[in-house]
C-alpha cells in the first residue's frame, strides 16, 4: 500500500467510527495501516495535523461541499443542514472540525460558503461574515452535545433521546432565529 495523507485520513476516520476520537493515536493508527509509527510522520507532522486532516475531510464531503462545479445556490439553513449532516456522519465529528478551527482559526472552512450564502440576502459584507461564523459556532455545540449524548448512551450512561424531544425542529429552530436575528440586525 502507498502510504499519503488520504489513505491516512481515511486509516484514522475509520479507526474514529470503531472506537472514538479518545482512542486514536498515531502508534495506533500506524499499527492498522501496518508501518512503523516514523512513516505517518513523513505525511502529517503529528496528532494536532491530523484532526486538521481528518476535518478537512469532514468538510469536502457532500452534501456540505457539491461534487459538481456548478454555482451553489443553496440557502444558509440549507448549508447549515448540510453541514450538521456530515458531522453526525462521523463519530465525534463536532469535536474534530471545532479542533481544528481552533488550531487553524485563518482557515476559512466551514465559514466561507455559508458567508457567500448569506451575502446573497445581507448588504453588510462583514456582518455576513459574524452571522456565518455565529452559524459554525452555534452548529458545531449542537452537534457535539448530539454526539456527547449518543457517546453516553453507548456506554450505557443516560438513556436514549426520546423521540418526543424534537432534534431537528430544535437545530432548525435555532438556525432560523441566528438568521432572522441578523437581518433584523442590520444597521446602516
Amino acid at each position: 500500500m502507498t502510504l499519503t495523507r488520504d489513505t491516512i485520513g481515511q486509516a484514522a476516520l475509520t479507526l474514529i467510527q470503531q472506537a472514538g476520537l479518545p482512542s486514536l493515536s498515531m502508534r495506533g493508527l500506524a499499527t492498522h495501516l501496518g508501518v512503523a509509527p516514523g512513516a505517518l510522520y513523513w505525511h502529517v507532522d503529528n496528532k494536532q495535523e491530523l484532526l486538521a486532516l481528518l476535518a478537512d475531510t469532514i468538510l469536502t464531503s457532500p452534501p456540505f461541499t457539491p461534487t459538481t462545479p456548478a454555482p451553489d445556490t443553496r440557502t444558509p439553513a440549507t448549508l447549515a443542514n448540510d453541514l450538521r449532516t456530515c458531522l453526525l456522519a462521523v463519530r465525534d465529528g463536532a469535536e474534530i472540525v471545532s479542533f481544528a478551527r481552533a488550531l487553524h482559526p485563518e482557515d476559512p472552512t466551514p465559514i466561507t460558503p455559508i458567508t457567500h450564502a448569506i451575502r446573497r440576502h445581507h448588504p453588510h459584507a462583514h456582518h455576513a461574515e459574524w452571522t456565518a461564523r455565529t452559524l459554525v459556532h452555534f452548529i458545531l455545540g449542537y452537534v457535539a452535545e448530539e454526539q456527547n449524548r449518543s457517546e453516553l448512551t453507548r456506554a450505557g450512561l443516560t438513556q436514549p433521546t426520546p423521540p418526543t424531544q424534537p432534534t431537528d425542529a430544535a437545530f432548525t429552530f435555532g438556525v432560523e432565529a441566528i438568521l432572522c436575528g441578523s437581518l433584523h440586525n442590520n444597521p446602516t
